[in-house]
């Protein structure tokens, strides 16, 4: 067969004659590329081959060539690097960069960092995936696989590396990682006291921003990042009205102020293309202030808790306002809208506090079904 061959073993035999080892031929940019097949005794045979070199061929064509066969495979240390430099510094934050890059180097990095991206198989990441499940949870473990997904997925992308990444087929427990816990109305008010720029209850002096801050995310359920980019031109003092353009999924909505939000917005140098909160050095927050916790801490919100999910920490604020939406009734589309989530799957946590909204459509239904 053309493009075929096999070599016979001296030593090793076969149902009683010589075993073989098939290899295919194949020409790469004008050089000659010799792969091997398998031996016969494992069931490879001169036809398979065959098959295996017009699959090469086809490949060939489409510029679909596994990287390997090309004489170009990168380590993972090297396309982690790469996809860290070329991708995330450009689309996350620096905090977040730091994170994943550590992330990396602890887990790993030690594992598969000196391997070709070739040489990493899927029953190599779902051992991984085993260990790490017996010391994190779901969640952290499916950062860490997500990491190897997202460098081979930019590399194929980036048409740097061709082949099936082993994470293809890898599947990660789901956990419910949500947050359910929300302040009460009387917590809420005492966190913003606890944070007021003047002295409080405990002898502690808050900070103004800290506080505006704490605020307009109670009154508006937005993100921590949301809030951190917004600038002048962002908000209409006229309409009440504030737009959000830097979102977590790119899209952007228009939420409407409160009269509080309002009137502490109103009480700022509200310039265009300025941050209306920016850092101490002057750019966009990367985290809120110590001071939060801080105050966290002093009212006590999470004395005796030991599940983070249900521990009070900055995003908790968002929670809390779509968790009051749903309690006065507003319908969990109005929510995910407000939110600025895509899907209703998002805000499904949300149902189960707006049971009358579900019992008086229940009631509809059946004046319905029985009209005369």
């Amino acid at each position: 067969m053309t493009g075929v061959f096999y070599y016979e073993h001296a030593n090793k035999r076969f149902r009683g004659k010589p075993d073989r080892t098939f290899y295919i031929s194949y020409k790469i940019s004008g050089k000659r590329k010799k792969e091997k097949v398998g031996l016969l005794s494992e069931g490879f045979t001169a036809a398979f081959a065959s098959q295996v070199r017009a699959e090469r061929l086809r490949q060939l064509r489409n510029q679909t060539l596994p990287t390997a066969l090309q004489g170009k495979d990168i380590t993972l240390d090297e396309a982690w690097e790469r996809f860290r430099d070329t991708h995330l510094i450009l689309s996350k934050n620096t905090e977040t960069v730091s994170i994943e890059d550590q992330r990396y180097r602890k887990h790993i990095q030690p594992r598969f960092g000196h391997m070709p991206l070739s040489r990493i198989t899927p029953f190599d990441l779902e051992e991984f995936k085993s260990e790490l499940l017996q010391q994190y949870a779901p969640q952290s473990t499916s950062h860490i696989i997500g990491l190897i997904r997202r460098t081979y997925a930019k590399h194929i992308e980036w048409k740097l590396w061709t082949g099936t990444p082993p994470t293809a087929e890898i599947k990660i427990p789901k956990s419910d990682n949500g947050r359910y816990r929300y302040l009460t109305v009387k917590e809420s008010k005492a966190l913003l006291e606890e944070l007021s720029p003047a002295k409080t209850k405990h002898g502690h002096k808050g900070s103004t921003t800290t506080y505006n801050m704490t605020l307009l995310a109670l009154h508006t359920g937005m993100r921590f990042k949301e809030i951190a980019n917004l600038r002048g031109e962002h908000i209409n003092l006229k309409d009440k009205t504030l737009r959000i353009v830097e979102s977590k999924n790119y899209k952007g909505r228009t939420l409407y102020l409160t009269n509080q939000a309002f009137e502490m917005l109103s009480t700022l140098p509200l310039k265009a293309g300025e941050l209306v909160f920016p850092g101490q050095t002057g750019k966009v927050m990367t985290r809120i202030s110590n001071g939060f916790k801080s105050a966290v801490n002093r009212l006590e919100l999470n004395k005796g808790i030991t599940d983070d999910r249900d521990k009070i920490v900055f995003h908790s604020l968002r929670h809390t306002f779509a968790s009051w939406m749903a309690i006065e009734g507003v319908s969990l589309y109005g929510i995910a809208d407000m939110l600025g989530h895509s899907s209703l799957e998002m805000v499904k946590r949300y149902a189960h506090l707006c049971p009358d909204v579900y019992r008086q459509a229940t009631d509809t239904f059946e004046k319905y079904f029985n009209k005369k």
